[in-house]
């Protein structure tokens, strides 16, 4: 009976690790994240990897307050969606899915629409009449996202180490 439950055990830890992401980058920032379902800010960290898999932490007094994470599924504190739908839920159904994952890793945002390169980044300015306002902007050592329209505001910002 013990094989047959240590199998069983390592059988579901083995399948269970498949599906968490292994990140390869890990960056300390400041992140504001301010929706009309939640806000928080504070030190943080945005780990990524090169599938644009992303997971967002915010720390308040050094423990975890915020888990977002980006892939297949959206997943905020362990509690996951599909992408589409937690995009349509939790910010507007005027965003494509990929919204998060480019606003956090500073790409552009609606295929570039818009965009205006600047010397060290971009910025667009999107608007569609009772949808969105939005003003997106990146630079070397910070990104800010704000849309007046559904009062969502994303920023992060390099921590000097």
């Amino acid at each position: 009976m013990k094989k047959a439950t240590l199998l069983s055990l390592f059988t579901a830890a083995f399948f269970s690790s498949g599906c968490t992401p292994i990140y390869t980058k890990h960056e300390a920032k400041l992140i504001v994240y301010k929706t009309a379902k939640l806000s928080y800010a504070d030190a943080g960290f945005i780990h990524s990897n090169s599938e644009d898999d992303l997971k967002i932490e915010i720390l308040i007094v050094g423990q975890p307050a915020f888990t977002l994470e980006l892939g297949r599924k959206i997943c905020l504190d362990g509690a996951c969606l599909k992408k589409s739908k937690w995009i349509r839920e939790n910010l507007s159904p005027h965003y494509p899915q990929e919204l998060l994952q480019n606003v956090f890793l500073g790409k552009p945002i609606f295929g570039g629409e818009r965009m205006i390169k600047k010397s060290q980044g971009f910025e667009q300015k999107l608007y569609k009449k009772d949808a969105f306002d939005i003003s997106y902007r990146v630079t070397a050592k910070a990104i800010r996202f704000k849309d007046k329209i559904t009062k969502i505001l994303i920023k992060t910002k390099e921590i000097k180490q």
